[in-house]
């Protein structure tokens, strides 16, 4: 057998993974946590060998122990959808491409999360704090009270920048965390976040000065680890230049400890062709097949994939590389139902494309 060059620390961590990550939330995991003392024994009495060839039978004991889901949950564990109100799904009678992607995944694979993280309303760099890539801060010095009542916050991106969550609190925000003190993060006025925050512990405890510049631990920051993400943001500003949105779009990316490399940018599709030459070319530039012109594919393909005859204004839409009209909602803004429902789909193909599905797909024993 060959000299392995493995570090104890990283077989430690290959143990722990292997033992309760890869089985979550089930009693195999307990029975193979309580054998890390195997791992130490090992590593003393053997060295790194030895301590290597322990971990490959644990990770075929663990493997042959899972069931056909459980073995796809490990290498699809969830997806979660940055956005503003187009994620969200407005004006889509409870139509959302999150939604329709989730039911397109649990028919095609296995049920899995699909998290909603759109906000009516956000721009980029406020979605990017939601996200904890580029995270929210306390912009003036706090004292949070003993008790649980109220108090004014001031809050700022990391960056120094404006940031206006507030449209949607539950998405992502509740119950965030700053400086170790859990609590509700509110808006002073929900329909009119620029007036103000405050900040509400969820238990009584000794009252705390918090400094400027101390983060707040959002919600989604916190959890969602190892979901791929899909990101749709940019349609409400919140960004300089094309530049500026991808180092944006790459901190919420990067706000993920695991699959990091397993992601989707959506486009923006508030223009024409023409319009978002320049955008297209940045972005197809920075992320390859990992961006989605969304807006092109809905110009070329999106009546029919919705089974609709094109009318005069979608053919001449078309022609322009525009969102066809009978897709979009009576606002002019957002999607309708059908609209949303193409998004869903195409999203799917997309990510069934790059590959992301593939070794579920191999584990539950399906066929592409």
């Amino acid at each position: 057998m060959g000299h392995r060059t493995i570090s104890a620390g990283i077989l430690l961590a290959g143990m722990l993974l292997l033992g309760a990550s890869a089985v979550q939330g089930q009693e195999k995991a307990e029975e193979e946590a309580a054998k890390e003392e195997e791992l130490f024994g090992a590593l003393q009495t053997f060295g790194t060998d030895a301590a290597a060839d322990i971990l490959e039978k644990k990770q075929e004991t663990v493997w042959s122990l899972m069931t056909p889901e459980e073995r796809a949950l490990s290498f699809l564990p969830g997806i979660i959808c940055w956005g503003d109100s187009l994620t969200y799904g407005e004006e889509g009678d409870g139509v959302s491409f999150p939604q329709v992607l989730r039911e397109r995944i649990t028919a095609e694979l296995l049920e899995i999360p699909v998290i909603n993280m759109g906000a009516s309303g956000e721009d980029s760099i406020t979605i990017a704090g939601r996200s904890g890539g580029i995270p929210y801060i306390v912009a003036e010095e706090l004292v949070i009270p003993a008790d649980t009542s109220e108090v004014p916050v001031v809050i700022s991106s990391e960056d120094g920048r404006r940031v206006v969550p507030g449209h949607r609190m539950d998405v992502g925000i509740n119950e965030c965390s700053i400086a170790g003190v859990t609590g509700t993060l509110t808006t002073l006025e929900r329909v009119n976040p620029d007036t103000g925050y405050t900040f509400c512990r969820s238990e009584p405890g000794e009252e705390l000065i918090v400094p400027a510049g101390t983060e707040i631990i959002t919600e989604a920051a916190a959890n969602y680890q190892n979901y791929l993400s899909i990101v749709y943001v940019g349609t409400n500003g919140g960004y300089d230049d094309y530049d500026d949105l991808i180092a944006q779009q790459n901190a919420i990316i990067a706000s993920r400890t695991e699959n990091t490399d397993r992601y989707l940018i959506i486009g923006l599709t508030d223009g024409g062709r023409d319009e978002l030459a320049e955008y297209d070319a940045a972005m197809y530039a920075e992320y390859g097949d990992k961006y989605f012109n969304l807006r092109e594919f809905l110009a070329t393909s999106g009546m029919a994939w919705a089974g609709m005859e094109p009318t005069r204004e979608d053919e001449l839409a078309k022609e322009a590389g525009v969102v066809p009209p009978s897709l979009v909602a009576e606002d002019g803004i957002h999607f309708n139902p059908k609209g949303y429902a193409v998004i869903g789909n195409a999203v799917y193909e997309k990510l069934d494309e790059l590959g992301y599905f593939d070794e579920a797909r191999e584990a539950l024993g399906k066929s592409k």
